[in-house]
């Protein structure tokens, strides 16, 4: 999608690595991985993360690092120019490599929101596009931490989006109840 990038996926013994040449690229986009189960280990910034159930981390495509997943992580990423998420939170580089705990609320947030857009055939609109890309990168900055006016904007759109998303899959998931 234009300024948003999704995937939702599984993957088995699987390593990446992102090398000091591929950060040289020009590319600056952000990136949000959420571990929704398995272990991966990050390693960059001369140390390693270990994400877990729940887990994830912000990596930026312009510095190397390595994730590796031994076993089968199920993952979902949100990708995101840097453009759009710097002016929203305090100071992004600080959050790059950094692990963010399952327990983070909007953390729960974007990840069912990411997983119940994937297949959504209202993503072929461009405006839906546009507004589902604002509101996930508001979603990220919450997470991240957003500055004060990001976090107001915040509450009154994406998490409320969100949320509504949320509640609905819960409806039609027990609607026969």
């Amino acid at each position: 999608l234009p300024g948003l990038g999704l995937q939702s996926g599984s993957v088995w013994g699987n390593r990446h690595q992102h090398t000091s040449t591929d950060a040289m690229k020009g590319n600056d986009d952000i990136s949000l991985h959420v571990n929704i189960s398995g272990l991966s280990v990050v390693t960059g910034r001369s140390r390693d993360v270990v994400l877990r159930d729940g887990d994830a981390i912000l990596f930026s495509y312009a510095e190397p690092r390595m994730v590796a997943r031994p076993g089968l992580v199920h993952h979902r990423i949100v990708r995101l120019p840097r453009s759009s998420l710097a002016p929203l939170t305090r100071n992004l580089d600080d959050a790059l490599l950094q692990p963010i705990p399952r327990c983070t609320p909007a953390l729960t947030l974007i990840a069912n929101y990411v997983g119940a857009l994937i297949d959504d055939p209202a993503l072929e609109r461009s405006d839906v596009q546009r507004i589902v890309a604002d509101q996930l990168c508001e979603l990220v900055a919450l997470t991240v931490g957003a500055t004060g006016d990001a976090t107001a904007v915040n509450q009154e759109r994406g998490v409320r989006a969100a949320r509504l998303n949320a509640i609905k899959t819960d409806i039609e998931a027990h609607l026969g109840n």
